[in-house]
């Protein structure tokens, strides 16, 4: 309901009242103070005159009589009701706005619930098609070892493309997914652990076209990405400025990374309980408290899970299988 136009209709309602009360006690006043004395006086004198006469008095003057006491009674009543008569302008004010702050708390409800369904309509449908992916990525490769035209040349450039494709998802789609906006200044990256360097290299990255790309590597147990490597668990920092396990040094790095969510991307290990992490998946925002673990931290453990899997799968068969 529009508010102003309501008070616009109770405000009128309350002067045409507030008119209609005056003129009534007006009238009343004038009907005890003078009407009523007078036809009273005269009704007493006509009586006093026709007293003596025999059916002197008329029918009308009963009549009169009748309908001048059901005029006072009307009066008398309308005054007593006036008198004790509440203003429903107000209450019916406070039940308007009442209704509309229900109504507001419905609209936000359903814009929520609208929200929800689109953010796991988008995970579900991101994680569907990184399994497409994955599938064709691998279905590609069995072909090529099946033809013997499976190179080590082809390494890097079908891995490139998948992790490419993959990260083009999670862009596309990141103000739903992660509430992503201009000021946040988004960035999205996949490290992989080289062993010849012991170094978390970057694969793979997307960010905003503001952020100026560095692409540094981390070594295990140093920075958000290394401890995520180091303790294969995700690991998230709404604020690293109030963080006593990060720290930014450098002025440019704070004004782009404040928040950050760093996913371990692991594999079963054959012979072993332990699970081996082959590389983390980062985002970052120029914003605190940008990532939720109860909204990111399923949809990207079932996300990494994938790219463990293409991962684990395409380097056998590029490094273990005999190639041209």
């Amino acid at each position: 309901m529009d508010n102003r136009k309501i008070e616009k209709i109770l405000r009128k309602n309350r002067i045409i009242n507030a008119r209609f009360a005056g003129y009534f006690a007006s009238f009343t006043s004038l009907w005890n103070a003078l009407f009523a004395p007078i036809i009273i006086g005269l009704g007493v004198s006509y009586v006093f005159q026709k007293k003596d006469i025999t059916n002197g008095i008329s029918d009308f003057f009963f009549i009169a009589c009748i309908m001048f006491f059901i005029l006072h009674l009307i009066l008398a009543w309308g005054a007593k009701y006036l008198d004790k008569k509440d203003d429903s302008t107000i209450e019916l004010g406070e039940l308007t706005k009442e209704y509309n702050d229900r109504v507001s708390e419905i609209e936000i409800i359903r814009e929520r619930m609208v929200h929800e369904d689109k953010l796991s309509t988008t995970q579900k449908l991101v994680i569907y098609l990184t399994t497409l992916q994955v599938n064709s990525h691998i279905r590609k490769i069995l072909i090529a070892n099946k033809e013997k035209k499976l190179t080590l040349a082809d390494f890097p450039i079908d891995t490139a493309s998948f992790f490419s494709t993959v990260l083009g998802y999670l862009s596309r789609n990141r103000e739903t997914l992660f509430s992503y906006k201009s000021e946040s200044k988004f960035n999205i990256a996949l490290y992989i652990y080289n062993k010849e360097t012991n170094h978390l290299e970057v694969i793979s990255r997307i960010c905003d076209d503001r952020i100026t790309k560095k692409n540094r590597a981390w070594k295990p147990g140093f920075g958000h990405v290394g401890l995520t490597y180091l303790h294969k668990e995700l690991k998230i920092c709404p604020d690293i400025t109030k963080s006593n396990e990060l720290k930014i040094s450098n002025p440019a790095d704070r004004k782009n990374y404040c928040s950050f969510l760093s996913v371990p991307i692991l594999a079963y290990q054959q012979n072993s309980n332990e699970e081996e992490c082959l590389g983390v998946l980062v985002l970052t925002s120029a914003l605190p408290d940008q990532f939720s673990l109860e909204r990111d931290r399923d949809f990207l453990l079932n996300l990494s899970s994938l790219i463990a899997i293409y991962s684990e799968v395409i380097y056998k068969m590029y490094v273990d299988t005999p190639t041209n």
